[in-house]
């Protein structure tokens, strides 16, 4: 190979090495190009957890490949369209904002079943709870003579 053609191919290698170098420091660290400001920016994260947990989740119409829960990290800062959707449960439905170098929090996030379980119950109801672990549900009954209590019922 003459020599022009290795100085050639050495420059080509020089020049790679100087673009992509740059770039994959900037990413790991956080960084990304964004289109729209023509800019380089520092970057955001959003966390999902749900209740019920293994969820699918859409980010602007796209379909998330993890369930939750789950971390997105290197999101671009801006407005996200959140979509949680199921056939046991109602839907969920909101616009979260990512913010640069901080992680929007979507924690704990309860969805309600579609059909819920009926309570038949002698008697009048005189108190209904759900406790935390919302397996379980907590009412009183009362009639005339006496006051009967049930603490938990499974639902």
């Amino acid at each position: 190979m003459k020599l022009h053609y290795r100085r050639l191919v050495y420059g080509i290698f020089v020049l790679l090495f100087l673009i992509i170098a740059p770039s994959l420091a900037l990413y790991t660290a956080g960084y990304r190009f964004n289109l729209s400001n023509r800019s380089i920016e520092r970057t955001g994260a959003i966390a999902i957890s749900t209740e019920p947990s293994e969820v699918g989740v859409l980010i602007n119409q796209e379909k998330v490949e993890q369930l939750t829960p789950f971390r997105l990290n290197n999101i671009l800062p801006g407005e996200y369209d959140i979509e949680i959707n199921t056939p046991e449960y109602y839907g969920w439905h909101k616009k979260l904002k990512v913010v640069s170098n901080l992680t929007t929090f979507l924690k704990d996030l309860r969805l309600i079943k579609k059909q819920l379980p009926t309570l038949s119950s002698s008697g009048n109801i005189n108190l209904l709870a759900v406790p935390p672990n919302s397996q379980n549900l907590i009412f009183s009954t009362y009639d005339q003579l006496s006051e009967e209590k049930i603490l938990l019922k499974e639902i």
